[in-house]
């Protein structure tokens, strides 16, 4: 769930919105514009910092219930934070970044605990999704257009909905059926909510693209690099969960 490029109509590109940024006391680009350099080398900082965290998580802390659900808590406030104001700040990012490790990385542990090689097989798996991705992407094989990213958007919001709800279930006493199953129905489901986080990565890279080509504030690279940032994890833990379906 990140923020999307709007239309081409919007303040977005413009110099006005480059203005802003640049008054940004901790922004001191080292060029005006967005480039792909900058928006590879944010984002591998931000999964290094999200995988360093992760180990940590993992190795340390291990699966605490209480922390867990305090980390996911945090998370979610902030992901809906740094949306709705579109901060940008490298700080406030790499923080999301540690804390959303620490998350998946307890995620790991117990995942890992009751189906050994499960996380190496997830990890590998997630990269290869992307890697294909990336692939039809630049091979402009994936249509991306207006109804297209309408349609992602929805679905997105609804998932995201509905794990909120699923969530605050836990501590109310009701489970949503099936889907979280092993069973048919919760296999399709976890195929459905790959497939929909791989249409949130094409958007990314069609954020990304468009951005590169617009001359973009060079802000937004953090944008970019968040937004990657948030659909990997999500890939990743999805993937798990649908691993482990499998297994059972």
């Amino acid at each position: 769930l990140m923020i999307r490029r709007p239309p081409r109509s919007t303040p977005l590109y413009s110099s006005a919105a480059a203005d802003v940024y640049k008054r940004q006391g901790w922004w001191s680009p080292e060029s005006s514009k967005m480039t792909m350099d900058g928006v590879i080398n944010k984002s591998a900082l931000l999964l290094s910092i999200a995988t360093i965290s992760a180990f940590f998580g993992i190795f340390v802390i291990g699966f605490v219930w209480p922390l867990v659900a305090s980390l996911w808590v945090i998370g979610v406030i902030m992901l809906i934070w740094i949306n709705m104001t579109g901060n940008c700040n490298p700080v406030v990012l790499s923080i999301y970044a540690i804390i959303q490790g620490l998350l998946v990385g307890s995620i790991t542990f117990i995942f890992e605990y009751f189906y050994p090689g499960i996380a190496l097989q997830a990890v590998a798996v997630t990269f290869c999704i992307f890697a294909g991705i990336l692939g039809l992407y630049k091979s402009g094989l994936i249509p991306w257009n207006e109804n297209m990213r309408i349609a992602v958007y929805g679905a997105t919001l609804g998932v995201f909905i509905l794990y909120i709800i699923s969530f605050i279930g836990i501590f109310v006493g009701f489970q949503i059926p099936y889907i979280f199953s092993s069973g048919p129905i919760g296999i399709l489901w976890s195929l459905f909510v790959i497939t929909l986080c791989s249409f949130n990565i094409v958007s990314d890279f069609d954020f990304i693209e468009n951005g590169v080509a617009a001359g973009a504030p060079k802000e937004l690279e953090w944008r970019a690099a968040f937004g990657l940032l948030v659909c990997l994890l999500w890939l990743y833990v999805e993937v798990l969960y649908l691993l482990a379906k499998l297994r059972e």
